[in-house]
């Protein structure tokens, strides 16, 4: 109901006045919101499917994960609800796919304590709807941006999301090689190979991202010690 009316009333808003609060924000603050809540996914999700394909000899420090687990709700739900109130309701493909997108993950919210709300399947359609508002917003565009944003976010897909979902070992070396070849063959027809490494920015700046956020980790991890040996901050050298 909360949701609802929060939706309705940001309707109203943007029939008269329809501007949100793209007039106030930076863009940018709107879009970081949404990417941080893939970017803490990542850890969220460690424990199920690793970081790299499955593998969980590499892991985030075990504070970040209970963060994320303890604190996931209201970062997600702040994220979404920036960003649903940074954009106007617009009749446009652009505007709808990431309407549709926060409408989904306002479900989401409401599903909290439901086994729905920790389907891995459902959790991940809710990760991979990035992909199609980023397409149908760069094609709107017209940025030539599309072809990035598909192969790169699929590539997340095949290095970490895909093995969450527990697929026998043969389902998930046919769907990499599929994605190898598909991205292979797409800019070797095109002789577009100087843009091959495109297909790593959106893997880049998630597991960046990440990265910052184990640095931070360890750094509070190594606070902690010292302030329960506070004899070392003394000693004599």
């Amino acid at each position: 109901a909360v949701n609802a009316g929060g939706v309705a009333l940001h309707y109203l808003q943007s029939h008269y006045t329809y501007d949100g609060l793209a007039r106030d924000v930076p863009e940018g603050s709107a879009l970081g919101s949404v990417s941080f809540i893939l970017m803490l996914a990542l850890a969220l999700e460690a424990p199920r499917r690793g970081l790299f394909f499955g593998s969980r000899k590499v892991m985030p420090p075990a504070e970040l994960v209970r963060f994320a687990r303890r604190f996931h709700g209201y970062i997600f739900s702040w994220a979404s609800t920036y960003n649903f109130w940074y954009h106007p309701i617009d009749p446009k493909p652009l505007h709808y796919t990431g309407l549709f997108h926060t409408l989904l993950l306002f479900v989401q919210s409401a599903l909290i304590y439901t086994n729905a709300h920790r389907d891995p399947r459902w959790t991940l359609t809710l990760e991979m709807l990035a992909l199609p508002h980023a397409v149908v917003s760069t094609l709107y565009k017209r940025s030539g941006l599309a072809a990035m944003f598909t192969f790169s976010f699929l590539m997340m897909f095949v290095v970490n999301q895909m093995h969450g979902l527990n697929l026998p070992e043969r389902a998930r070396w046919t769907i990499g090689g599929a994605y190898a070849a598909t991205v292979l063959s797409y800019y070797g027809a095109r002789h577009q190979w100087h843009k091959l490494p495109d297909v790593l920015r959106i893997p880049i700046l998630e597991y960046g991202v990440l990265g910052i956020l184990v640095l931070l980790s360890l750094l509070m991890r190594a606070v902690r010690r010292l302030e329960g040996n506070p004899q070392t901050l003394h000693t004599k050298p």
